[in-house]
C-alpha cells in the first residue's frame, strides 16, 4: 500500500482559516441582528435559535464546541510539555466546554437543591 501524502502551505492555510472563521462569526452576528432583533423571521423558535444571548442557540452551541476544542489542544500541549499548569488549563477548558454543552453546573445545582429539600423536610 502506498502512503497518502498531503502537502500544506501552513501560513496560507492558517490565514484562510482565520478569515473563514472570522467571516462565520460576523455572519452569526448578522443573523442575530436580522432574524432576532429586527424580527425578519416572525417565528419565535427561529428567533431564539439565532439569539446570541440564549444558552440554547446555535451560537452558544458553537461557543461550547470552540471551548472544548481549546481544551483538546491544551491536552495535546500538556502531553508534549508535561507541566501541571497546562494540565490545569486543559482541565478547566474541557470542563467549560462540557458544561456549556450539557448545562452540568445547573443540573448539579438542581440535584443538590432537591436532595437538601428531601433531607430537611
Amino acid at each position: 500500500m502506498q502512503e497518502l501524502s498531503i502537502s500544506l502551505n501552513k501560513p496560507v492555510f492558517l490565514k484562510k482559516l482565520f478569515w473563514f472563521l472570522l467571516s462565520l462569526e460576523i455572519l452569526f452576528v448578522a443573523f442575530d441582528v436580522f432574524f432576532n432583533y429586527l424580527a425578519l423571521i416572525p417565528v419565535g423558535p427561529f428567533q431564539r435559535f439565532f439569539n446570541m444571548a440564549r444558552e440554547d442557540s446555535l451560537i452558544a452551541w458553537l461557543a461550547g464546541i470552540h471551548t472544548l476544542f481549546a481544551g483538546l489542544i491544551l491536552w495535546f500541549i500538556y502531553l508534549k510539555v508535561k507541566s501541571r499548569s497546562w494540565a490545569f488549563l486543559a482541565t478547566f477548558f474541557t470542563y467549560l466546554g462540557i458544561d456549556d454543552g450539557s448545562k452540568l453546573h445547573e443540573r448539579i445545582g438542581s440535584g443538590v437543591k432537591y436532595l437538601i429539600n428531601k433531607l430537611f423536610q
